[in-house]
């Protein structure tokens, strides 16, 4: 009997990991177990995969999306204080207490948590005023500049390669300054021919964070005629033909039969 799959997924992940799952079962006939819980891998030998989950589990780890490139993304500041000296575009974070704005820096952003994703906790500042007020009422926020983009991306990456990039669409508003979250600006395929240098910004990343599966969040700055990274996930939500994308991707990393 041909080893069983794990899949240890954050609890955030839980809906795409079990939809992985599937898939994996579905191309190998192997059985999956997907879990949240470390302590059901104890012992185990079947191949593994680490999906937004970096928590320590008592077997041989693996080495895709390793708990290291988990505990990078996962956090907003860290993810910037280690690519953004590598030279990568990407929100610097400030503190309310130690580094507040400057009158040039309005507008800024004002974020009550660096591990929330879809917008969660961002709320924008454009004065004083409002700063002041913001931070009042959230202490312990930190705040970056509010860097304008014309357009932004979700760009799934496996092997160090773009393979698929989804644009996000027109939303219901037209604020000054738009947070895009997924529930108002709906993802939509985009042709990968169209956007070569999105590649040569996962070639420039790729060395320093070394996840094998992740996708990222990008905004072109048409001001400074760049990307600018807003920051990687490891536990992506995915589509039906992602998923799929996903699980072949891995019963071909795992060199599962």
């Amino acid at each position: 009997m041909k080893d069983q799959i794990y899949i240890l997924c954050h609890d955030s992940c839980k809906e795409t990991a079990a939809h992985l799952g599937e898939w994996l079962t579905y191309l190998t006939n192997r059985k999956v177990k997907v879990t949240r819980n470390p302590s059901d891998l104890t012992g185990t030998t079947g191949p593994f995969i680490r999906y937004g989950c970096s928590s320590y589990v008592a077997r041989k780890d693996t080495d895709l999306n390793s708990a290291s490139f988990i505990d990078t993304v996962a956090n907003k500041g860290r993810f910037s204080r280690t690519v953004s000296p590598r030279g990568i575009y990407t929100p610097e974070f400030h503190s309310v207490c130690y580094n507040p704005p400057q009158a040039k820096d309005y507008p800024v952003i004002l974020r009550t948590t660096l591990c929330g994703y879809g917008g969660k906790g961002i709320h924008v500042a454009e004065t004083e005023k409002e700063f002041k007020k913001l931070s009042k009422k959230y202490p312990g926020v930190v705040w970056t500049k509010f860097v304008p983009t014309t357009h932004e991306l979700r760009v799934h990456v496996l092997g160090g390669k773009v393979a698929k990039i989804f644009s996000k669409g027109e939303g219901f508003d037209d604020t000054e300054y738009p947070i895009r979250n997924n529930e108002r600006y709906p993802y939509i395929r985009a042709d990968i021919r169209q956007y070569p240098k999105v590649q040569q910004l996962v070639n420039k990343l790729q060395p320093i964070i070394r996840g094998k599966a992740y996708s990222l969040d990008l905004g072109w700055d048409d001001k400074n005629k760049k990307y600018f990274t807003f920051e990687a996930n490891s536990g992506s939500g995915l589509n039906e033909s992602t998923a799929e994308m996903y699980a072949r991707y891995f019963i071909k990393d795992l060199k599962i039969d």
